[in-house]
């Protein structure tokens, strides 16, 4: 009797043993949530595939450092471009790259089986979600800067949307259906009159900006021969802390004279803002593209970008700005990781086989005093 007892209780607990190492295998075979991650910018940028003359589907990721390129292979992306890389890596040294996602029933050119975000783990290629949306985004997404599953996108109907992605697990890589994301609410008691369209939104990381976004606004606005044409400028937009709601605007670049904008000679669109900062209190360098109506090509210009002290405001002395080069295409300009240098794209046909370095020039800051007048540039000519 003894003898089966401790045979029987031998048996329980080999079982046990088998049974614990058992579950902590499948634990560790299972997607795990990231215990934390670290900002840290990505070390490629992905630029879109159709600004070359051999053209791809797909991005190709440029090295900031080196200027060289490289391919991207993402697990079953269809097509993919206007993508961007978070701003941060988890504990297992992986980010996301997010962009616009667009299904094919054929691998090269079937049709479009329907459009909206793509989320891809970085460097690996792994997809994690691709989701239809009703609404078409037209502009790389940006990142909250506090939620690493939330981004902000521009769509085709104007406005800019939020879309927050699942958890940081490995889904089914097929497509998920009905994606539904959030307009963000333009409040036009605080915020002022509601542009025609907000495209290309940036959001820095750097805390000096706060919850403001960097973005290109249209207005519709009257040319010296009092008709009404659309024009588009670049601006600010301050977000409520919820991040659901535009509660402050206004303009980016600006003018110590506001006359100075009323003139027989049509103002420039401004375009596609990047920003540059070393980080750590360092001052901001802005880059962005313009152009005149019926010219063909975008100018590339530099300028400091300053934070008003009292208000927060970013704000760009427009006579502060450096030209860098001009007949380029329609590429949102590429910082090098030191800032010294621009990538760029010029117009051209056919089209270039690879990107321009351009030197970023010594910038000079504006005084403290015409800062101060250009933050509070609040009439309507402001955006004219």
């Amino acid at each position: 009797m003894s003898f089966s007892l401790n045979g029987l209780l031998r048996g329980f607990i080999y079982l046990a043993v088998v049974s614990s190492i058992t579950a902590i295998g499948i634990n560790r075979l299972a997607p795990q949530e990231a215990r934390f991650r670290i900002l840290k910018p990505s070390n490629v940028v992905p630029v879109n595939g159709y600004h070359f003359r051999s053209y791809d589907r797909l991005p190709r990721l440029l090295d900031p450092v080196t200027g060289l390129f490289s391919d991207v292979k993402l697990e079953g992306a269809d097509s993919f471009d206007s993508a961007t890389c978070s701003p941060w890596e988890n504990d297992r040294g992986q980010s996301y790259v997010v962009g616009r996602w667009l299904g094919r029933s054929k691998a090269d050119d079937g049709m479009c089986q329907g459009c909206g975000l793509g989320r891809f783990k970085f460097p690996s290629g792994k997809a994690l979600e691709r989701v239809k949306l009703d609404v078409m985004p037209v502009s790389r997404p940006c990142f909250f800067p506090e939620d690493p599953l939330s981004v902000v996108f521009a769509a085709g109907d104007g406005q800019l949307y939020r879309y927050t992605f699942e958890k940081e697990i490995d889904p089914s890589a097929s497509p998920v259906e009905g994606g539904s994301p959030t307009p963000l609410v333009w409040k036009t008691s605080t915020a002022g009159e509601m542009p025609v369209s907000i495209n290309d939104p940036i959001w820095p990381t750097d805390p000096r900006l706060k919850n403001r976004l960097i973005a290109s606004l249209t207005f519709m606005v009257r040319d010296a021969e009092g008709k009404l044409k659309m024009r588009s400028r670049l601006g600010w937009l301050q977000l409520n802390p919820k991040g659901t709601e535009i509660v402050r605007a206004g303009r980016l670049i600006g003018h110590d004279d506001e006359t100075a904008a009323v003139s027989d000679s049509p103002r420039p669109d401004e375009t596609l803002p990047t920003i540059y900062s070393a980080g750590n209190g360092a001052e901001f360098t802005l880059a962005y593209l313009t152009r005149v109506e019926g010219r063909a090509g975008w100018g590339l210009h530099v300028a400091p970008l300053e934070i008003d002290s009292e208000t927060g405001t970013p704000i760009v002395d427009e006579l502060r700005r450096h030209t860098i080069a001009g007949n380029q295409s329609h590429m949102t300009p590429i910082f090098s990781a030191d800032g010294r240098t621009l990538y760029s794209v010029i117009n051209s046909d056919p089209k270039p086989d690879t990107i321009e370095r351009l030197h970023v020039p010594e910038l000079v800051r504006a005084p403290a005093a015409l800062l101060a007048r250009l933050v509070v540039r609040n009439s309507r000519i402001a955006w004219n």
